[in-house]
């Protein structure tokens, strides 16, 4: 396939993401309320439970270790429950409307999203192996979720992309808050401020943009 053709074949491929916009968001919107909904169940948990680790009592152990295991791991259920949901939502339409699953629009989108994602499931393990502060892993976390709704921005519809700034503008003012100095207590494993943090943004975040892609489904794409 020579480049002209390969150029005109992916403009096609975008402006027909573009004209589905709406059915995407539209199917996005369930997706969207089982995350922030079990972000809030989770981190509320994991609040209720947790005990400094100096008392040696709850569900985590004392090391900074321990610390980022057990934060880490309940999330990791999470995005898979939420990643299950979103591939059974897509198949049905995909059904409903007789076409491939994986189709070139979803190739098209993947291509966008994955570099982001799997930097930050990457980094992800090493916080994890390496007993980071749950802090540090919320704010990563928030910064590669929110670059990879960005890298939808051609052919996603103004409130994916909005969402997307949502997550970048708040891991960014989180390390801005965290430079000067308020909020957060450096030399300790944040494990209660992680959870509200998780709840305020994943939770938050996600049950706003169900809402309002549910009130609006007649928002045309940017």
């Amino acid at each position: 396939m020579d480049l002209p053709t390969a150029a005109a074949e992916h403009l096609g491929t975008i402006r027909r993401l573009m004209e589905r916009a709406t059915v995407y968001r539209a199917l996005s919107a369930p997706g969207a309320a089982v995350a922030g909904l079990l972000a809030l169940l989770v981190g509320g948990l994991q609040i209720v439970f947790h005990r400094p680790p100096s008392r040696g009592a709850g569900i985590v152990g004392d090391s900074m270790e321990d610390q980022a295991a057990a934060f880490i791991v309940p999330w990791l259920a999470v995005l898979l429950t939420v990643l299950l949901v979103n591939v059974w939502l897509l198949w049905r339409e995909a059904r409903r409307r007789n076409e491939v699953f994986f189709s070139a629009g979803m190739r098209t989108a993947l291509r966008q999203m994955v570099p982001p994602l799997l930097a930050g499931g990457l980094i992800t393990v090493g916080d994890y192996l390496g007993g980071t502060d749950p802090i540090q892993i919320v704010v990563k976390w928030l910064l590669f979720y929110g670059l990879a709704l960005l890298a939808t921005t051609v052919f996603a519809p103004r409130s994916i992309v909005g969402l997307g700034g949502a997550f970048f503008g708040a891991a960014l003012a989180c390390v801005v808050t965290r430079l000067l100095g308020f909020g957060f207590d450096p030399g300790q494993p944040n494990f209660v401020w992680a959870a509200w943090l998780m709840m305020g943004t994943f939770g938050f975040f996600h049950l706003l943009y169900a809402a309002f892609a549910w009130k609006s489904p007649d928002e045309a794409a940017a």
